[in-house]
């Protein structure tokens, strides 16, 4: 009996491990495709957004209203950046902590 609950225990350890494993591989996934799409969407937009804000900085009579509103938006797409890449890590780290080793990025 003791050795067939000890069967037991070790199928379901099993189980649950995989189970953890493939929903860390599932969210560093997500994760990383969520990344690259940010990448290739967002960086242009980024680099737009910056040009813009200097040509608005630089720009005579121009309201402190529009350039603090562009200032605005930057910071909240930069922020976007910043939780997408912290995102993406800390999967990677659930991901390391379930292995029990860092990962060769």
């Amino acid at each position: 009996a003791r050795s067939k609950l000890a069967g037991v225990e070790e199928t379901n350890g099993l189980r649950r491990i995989r189970q953890e494993l493939h929903d860390a591989l599932d969210e560093l996934d997500q994760t990383r495709r969520q990344q690259a799409r940010y990448d290739t969407s967002l960086s242009p937009l980024i680099a737009t957004m910056r040009q813009t804000l200097a040509t608005l900085k630089s720009t005579p009579n121009i309201m402190p209203e529009q350039v603090a509103a562009a200032e605005l938006q930057l910071v909240e797409t930069l922020r976007y950046e910043l939780n997408t890449r912290w995102q993406y890590q800390l999967a990677l780290f659930n991901l390391e902590r379930i292995i029990g080793a860092p990962l060769n990025q």
